[in-house]
């Protein structure tokens, strides 16, 4: 191959280059786990739990999906139903949702996201499925799931992203990274990261041989981002419902 490009992030990454003989490239993907504010030299995610469930019938709420304010333990809840245009779970008269946590019962959850113990599985989705019928103004019980599965995103949402450009190419490696974390976290910052990284090659292979985003130092190079625990939609003013606290 002429060239070649790491499109994710987090421990698997870091782990698939260290060995690869690109240190300014390893330096970089890098990252620390938590909830708390996120550093300005080093990448950070978030560990959120993702609840799914279905339901005979419809639990008769008036929306398809919402962000979640005032509640520690949900960020997001979304009808996946709605979706499906009549078909699937709705067509045969079923409701399946999907509930996303916060940043902080993420954390304070965290087990081995390969391995996810059957007690923890079952609490997690009673303390889901509990916070979402109290968001929702549901009587306590009304949710009684027919189908369950829940999963812990270890290596979720960045909680900052890195400043200096959209995508990183070592010119002399011929590899690069791309990502939500260089722009924003968010299916538009993964995409516009893309085609950035595209755009570089293109121009590595035209003749332009320089780095694009390395730095001698990372110091300042990361910039906290105040999205919801679930990432950044473009466009909506929406905020962190549950903001990490600066001590």
């Amino acid at each position: 191959f002429e060239y070649i490009c790491v499109a994710h992030n987090g421990k698997c990454a870091e782990r698939l280059m260290r060995e690869a003989d690109v240190p300014a490239l390893h330096k970089l993907l890098k990252c620390k786990f938590g909830s708390g504010p996120p550093p300005k030299a080093l990448m950070q995610l978030s560990s959120l739990w993702v609840c799914c469930f279905a339901v005979k019938g419809s639990l008769g709420l008036p929306f398809e999906g919402a962000f979640v304010k005032g509640s520690q333990d949900l960020c997001w809840v979304a009808d996946n139903s709605k979706k499906m245009a009549g078909a699937g779970a709705a067509a045969e008269g079923y409701e399946a949702w999907t509930l996303v946590s916060t940043r902080p019962y993420g954390t304070a959850n965290k087990v081995p996201q390969e391995n996810v113990p059957k007690d923890v599985a079952d609490r997690v989705t009673r303390e889901m499925t509990r916070a979402f019928e109290t968001a929702a103004g549901l009587a306590p019980g009304t949710i009684a799931p027919v189908a369950s599965r829940v999963q812990l995103w270890g290596a979720g949402v960045p909680m900052n992203t890195y400043t200096p450009a959209p995508c990183i190419l070592d010119a002399a490696k011929a590899a690069g990274i791309c990502g939500d974390w260089l722009v924003d976290p968010s299916v538009q910052g993964a995409a516009i990261s893309g085609i950035e990284m595209a755009d570089a090659i293109k121009a590595h292979l035209d003749g332009k041989k320089e780095n694009v985003g390395i730095l001698d130092s990372l110091d300042g190079a990361f910039r906290a981002v105040d999205s919801p625990a679930c990432g950044s939609f473009p466009g909506l003013p929406l905020k962190d419902a549950t903001p990490p606290v600066f001590v």
